[in-house]
């Protein structure tokens, strides 16, 4: 049977997270991984520890373990789903990434970000790294999504994120395609502007056509900053879900200014799924 991971923190949304997942669950017929990840308090295992120091770790040890005992006992799944619970300690994006490697996972389920928390600590790595989409919910469409909008840069990244989106979202959903064209601010040519545009929504209509079949769908293009305009129009058009690619990079400029796929799952205000490209690229240590 495949796996859908519900990855939770223990903070509020957790129990949102838990009931997407079991909800996904029960319409692929997928059992349910629930992983916490309890993250050491010294990363260094060869430092040893006083006693003091050593008496604190496993109080919060502890404390952790019977936090996450009354959250499965306060959450039930649904009639028929199955569901398997892990408390595991380490780095909580590479346990993540372990587990969607160990069990038959087509999705992982995590929580969107607070708004002034860091993403790129487990969230940004699992987004990159992580062989499995990756869905990260707002609570907004545990029953199947009605309105979807994918953003396509044409790279097998958006095909993956494409099909999944087909999957999650109910059947009479609304699919519509967004390719956003970079706005350099250069001083070009109006015509030759929109020559590329013209040329760039009949490339995104043929790849519809392939990807999407007789889905209910529709395409546009537009200008502008894909990290940006990319959420605006899933707000805009009011999509319950934005799906988009991602490229698995962890290059300078990523980590600076940030992928499309991190400012999507930051601030959007629907669910985001995220597909990597790279599925198997990533080497655990």
């Amino acid at each position: 049977m495949k796996s859908i991971i519900a990855a939770v923190d223990l903070s509020e949304i957790s129990s949102t997270v838990f009931n997407v997942a079991c909800c996904m669950a029960k319409r692929t017929e997928s059992a349910v991984k629930l992983l916490h990840v309890l993250e050491p308090l010294v990363d260094d295992k060869n430092i040893p520890l006083i006693p003091p120091l050593k008496r604190m770790v496993e109080r919060v040890e502890k404390k952790a373990e019977l936090e996450f005992e009354r959250f499965t006992t306060h959450n039930h799944p649904p009639e028929g789903v199955y569901v398997n619970s892990f408390l595991e300690k380490g780095k909580a994006f590479l346990r993540i990434i372990k587990a969607s490697r160990k069990f038959d996972t087509h999705l992982v389920v995590m929580g969107a970000p607070h708004p002034r928390s860091l993403l790129g600590s487990t969230l940004g790595r699992v987004a990159r790294k992580c062989p499995s989409p990756l869905l990260v919910t707002r609570s907004t469409g545990s029953e199947g999504y009605r309105r979807v909008v994918i953003g396509v840069d044409f790279s097998p990244g958006s095909e993956a994120a494409a099909k999944k989106a087909l999957e999650l979202a109910r059947p009479d959903a609304k699919i519509e395609l967004c390719h956003v064209t970079p706005d350099t601010g250069n001083d070009v040519d109006v015509e030759d502007r929109a020559d590329a545009m013209t040329r760039k929504a009949e490339h995104l209509e043929l790849w519809g056509r392939e990807h999407l079949g007789d889905a209910d769908w529709s395409s546009f293009t537009i200008a502008g900053d894909p990290r940006k305009t990319l959420v605006e129009v899933a707000a805009q058009r009011g999509g319950d879900l934005l799906a988009v690619g991602s490229h698995g990079s962890s290059s300078l400029t990523e980590m600076l200014l940030g992928s499309v796929a991190e400012a999507a799952a930051r601030n959007a205000k629907c669910d985001v799924l995220i597909c990597n490209q790279d599925r198997g690229g990533f080497e655990l240590p």
